[in-house]
């Protein structure tokens, strides 16, 4: 009986330390997709190309025009609406947040909305290149400075696009 026992023993302790060697093993992870919100510059590049293939001068970037597209995207997000006017408002509050940011330097602004799905831009094709009043304003030349904005919600993504003319 006690050689049994002696065996049993032996048995489990030669179990446990290999499982603590297999524990130990180095292990081959899958590298997940990285999630992706596309960057400020990103958009701005995709932007200038599709006015380059219509001719039209690049968009330069304004950081007040960022900072009021960005302002767009956290309010829609915020109170979860998708839309150039909020509701329970009358006004476009995006646009007039533009001119705010800007100190009155455009003598008009116009907005860009999006929301997609993780990895995907606003620039792709269901996005504002299939909007026609969406897409007139990317190509617009009169539209010479832009700003981005973009918050993630789970695996939505608001993205803001503000255009002016700087005086």
């Amino acid at each position: 009986m006690k050689r049994i026992f002696a065996i049993t023993a032996t048995l489990l302790i030669l179990m446990s330390a290999g499982a603590a060697y297999a524990s130990n093993k180095p292990t081959t992870t899958v590298q997940q997709p990285q999630i992706l919100v596309f960057s400020t510059r990103s958009l701005l590049v995709q932007a200038n190309r599709l006015r380059a293939a219509k001719g039209v001068a690049p968009l330069k970037l304004d950081e007040r025009l960022n900072q009021s597209a960005q302002w767009k995207a956290d309010d829609m997000a915020k109170f979860n609406y998708f839309g150039h006017i909020k509701p329970g408002e009358t006004g476009h509050n995006g646009t007039s947040k533009a001119f705010e940011t800007t100190g009155n330097d455009c003598s008009y602004t116009g907005e860009n909305i999006d929301g997609t799905n993780l990895n995907q831009s606003p620039f792709s094709g269901i996005g504002w290149v299939s909007s026609k009043p969406h897409y007139a304003a990317e190509i617009d030349p009169n539209n010479d400075t832009t700003g981005f904005g973009a918050v993630r919600v789970g695996n939505f993504v608001y993205y803001v696009q503000h255009f002016c003319d700087i005086k």
